[in-house]
């Protein structure tokens, strides 16, 4: 899935759970990740980078 992805921007796209976002671990260049401005209110979504090797910065706002 997408080899050579190495930056991705999905800020402001009413993205909810963790299953809206752990479809990311599959991307093994993503190095880059803005989740901001979305509706993430499980914080064991963090866990979802920590299985992503390649990742050296994420932005994630949480909301409780």
């Amino acid at each position: 899935m997408l080899p050579k992805l190495n930056s991705l921007y999905l800020s402001h796209n009413k993205l909810e759970t963790v299953e809206d976002i752990e479809h990311l671990k599959e991307c093994k260049s993503l190095s880059v990740v803005d989740l901001s401005h979305n509706n993430i209110e499980d914080p064991d979504a963090a866990q979802v980078f920590s299985q992503m090797q390649s990742v050296v910065s994420y932005l994630i706002e949480f909301f409780f």
